[in-house]
């Protein structure tokens, strides 16, 4: 797909409508690979896998929480986990990215 202003914003589509957001690969060939690559571990762990664990099952047991009940809607649940996550982290990219923190960066 052809970018947008020289590089990182790319039309990428999601639920039929076009939305423009910047990728961590961008953000990598802009030569920030730190924040990226921390961000989305810790998304993936932290958000998505939790997420995708409530909303498929009927409930999730956390350990020293106590069981909590879930949504039960299976490989449906873990779709929308994972359409969840890739928006929080294409908001967080495209923060940084109109912050213009790489300009800042020493590459």
């Amino acid at each position: 797909m052809p970018s947008l202003l020289g590089f990182g914003l790319q039309r990428k589509p999601a639920f039929g409508r076009i939305q423009t957001v910047p990728s961590s690969a961008d953000l990598h060939r802009a030569g920030d690979t730190r924040v990226p690559v921390l961000a989305t571990s810790l998304w993936f762990f932290v958000f998505r896998i939790p997420l995708a664990c409530f909303l498929t099952r009927d409930h999730v047991d956390p350990g020293v929480l106590g069981q909590w009940p879930g949504w039960n809607l299976g490989v449906r649940g873990a779709c929308w986990a994972m359409f969840a996550d890739l928006q929080v982290r294409g908001l967080f990219f495209m923060w940084r990215f109109a912050n213009r923190l790489l300009q800042r960066m020493r590459v």
